[in-house]
């Protein structure tokens, strides 16, 4: 396993980075967004949050993936800032719900940017009382993916095998952090049997992923084909702005899919087929950390009125000592 202050320091950078680079997208959605954004705007802004938020958890409770033949687990360490195991195990569970939220909001923006370019009756939807429908969704889904790890997956569920390894894995003892995680399978003596409860939770899981991926690939072919169909029925600038967004959309998606989902689904992949993965889990911690740094870059550096606000911003001490250059010149 990779050495866990090197871990620990990697996720302290990506969430000081995450926090300062979502509040700059914040404030350049809420001052400089393109007037045709609509209430895609309120979306972007709630994913900033939410990528705020989640940093948070994951600076406070240091998380680390463990993979032990047919178990794995997800180690939370106590520090300064949270040494009682049960509030450290909640806020545990709550970092496991984003990996269910997440998801689910990529696919509500999907669905909303269908709407806008097909100017669907739908889209009043997100223009009323009934946005907060929306806003939920995510958040119940969340709830439900944590609250499943919390019953499922709690540290009163012992797995006996993986707690001989886990001292020796992370160089701590057992009384200074706490996990969740499940097992597979459970040896007998004479035969190894599935663990039902646990296939069941991980199908689900799947099976609630599996939707938030149909409903993003579906839409987002939906509407890059759409796209393409306008473009010689609307104006080059809405044009523009639709594609812009769409691709941004598109990168932002892909961010956590490529460096949180896929990683994740490889440790839980391992131990269905009772395979060590080594050091692998110190990378799938630094990954999920990685993420909310990177992911507000796409929206930053594609949509041209927030590019162009942060070029002039960098331009700008340029700009002043030319000024002073030409006047020392004079």
């Amino acid at each position: 396993m990779i050495n866990r202050n090197i871990v620990t320091n990697l996720q302290t950078c990506c969430a000081g980075t995450s926090i300062f680079l979502n509040a700059i997208l914040i404030f350049l959605i809420i001052k400089k967004s393109p007037e045709h954004l609509g209430s895609y705007r309120f979306f972007m802004i709630y994913m900033a949050i939410l990528e705020i938020i989640y940093s948070v958890a994951d600076f406070l409770i240091s998380p680390q993936f463990v993979s032990h033949g047919s178990t794995f687990l997800i180690i939370f360490t106590k520090t300064n800032y949270i040494s009682d195991p049960n509030v450290l195990l909640i806020l545990g569970c709550i970092y496991c719900g984003f990996f269910g939220s997440f998801m689910f909001l990529f696919a509500i923006q999907f669905i909303y940017r269908f709407f806008v370019v097909t100017r669907s009756k739908k889209l009043e939807t997100f223009n009323d009382y009934r946005i907060i429908f929306w806003f939920l969704t995510p958040v119940l889904l969340g709830a439900i993916w944590g609250t499943l790890a919390y019953l499922f997956m709690n540290p009163s569920i012992k797995f006996e095998e993986a707690e001989k390894v886990l001292i020796e894995k992370i160089d701590l003892p057992m009384d200074k952090f706490v996990y969740i995680g499940a097992t597979f399978y459970q040896n007998d003596g004479l035969q190894k049997h599935v663990v039902i409860e646990t296939l069941l939770m991980i199908s689900f899981k799947l099976a609630l992923m599996a939707i938030s991926f149909v409903c993003i690939i579906y839409f987002a072919s939906r509407t890059f084909l759409r796209l393409r169909a306008l473009l010689s029925l609307t104006s080059q600038r809405n044009s523009r702005i639709q594609f812009q967004t769409f691709y941004a959309l598109v990168t932002q998606a892909v961010i956590p899919i490529t460096l949180m989902h896929f990683p994740c689904t490889i440790v839980l992949v391992a131990s269905v087929f009772d395979f060590e993965l080594g050091y692998y889990g110190g990378i799938c911690a630094f990954t999920s950390a990685l993420f909310p740094a990177i992911d507000p870059l796409p929206v930053m550096l594609i949509i041209q009125n927030y590019r162009g606000t942060l070029l002039n911003v960098i331009n700008a001490p340029a700009g002043i000592f030319r000024k002073r250059a030409v006047s020392i010149n004079k």
